[in-house]
């Protein structure tokens, strides 16, 4: 549960979600999304996203956390840093 989260479509099946709590690159969560339909009623839908990266930002003098996310479930993913060398 992520209590007074902003979340925002960026692009083709990715979202931003910015929040106080950290998320875990990997994780699953379901995004509860409220639409309103053609006769202005709310029609509720929950979404499985991905965590694909969560780090912290600053926003008005506050630390929270910038969460990509991506549509569905993905399996667990390997992420490995290259390392310059001179």
């Amino acid at each position: 549960m992520f209590p007074d989260v902003i979340v925002e479509p960026h692009g083709d099946g990715t979202w931003i979600a910015v929040g106080y709590s950290a998320a875990v690159a990997g994780e699953t969560l379901i995004l509860d999304i409220a639409l309103v339909d053609s006769t202005g009623g709310e029609v509720c839908c929950r979404l499985p996203v991905c965590v694909i990266d969560s780090r912290p930002i600053i926003v008005e003098g506050d630390v929270r956390h910038r969460i990509l996310l991506h549509s569905g479930t993905r399996d667990p993913l390997r992420f490995e840093q290259q390392i310059g060398r001179a």
